[in-house]
């Protein structure tokens, strides 16, 4: 098992998509550990205060699987696939660690 923590938030109905986001979750992975929720304003565009926290869990899933995973969660839950990069989101989710993981895969920098 390794250990991983993902960021989240929501700024479009965030407590329906973080609840939805984590209920989804919470059948991917095992012992999952919440943070308590702050608020951040939007960065690079106008918009609502995003809702955002942290989360531990366990998982046999291997660092691929995780980020395909972590992605079909965000559309499943109302992110469009071509979103702008600097947008509302109903959801989003960001790998921050990988186990002792450091370097980069698909794209993503870890640790984040």
């Amino acid at each position: 098992m390794v250990k991983i923590y993902l960021g989240i938030g929501s700024n479009i109905e965030p407590k329906k998509y973080i609840a939805e986001g984590l209920k989804s979750l919470g059948e991917l992975f095992s012992k999952l550990e919440v943070s308590p929720t702050y608020l951040a304003p939007a960065f690079g565009f106008e918009g609502d205060d995003f809702h955002n926290l942290v989360i531990s869990a366990q998982t046999d899933l291997t660092l691929e699987q995780v980020l395909k995973v972590l992605r079909q969660v965000e559309f499943d839950h109302g992110r469009p696939e071509k979103a702008e990069k600097y947008s509302p989101r109903s959801l989003d989710i960001d790998l921050l660690l990988y186990g002792e993981f450091v370097g980069k895969v698909g794209g993503y920098k870890i640790p984040r």
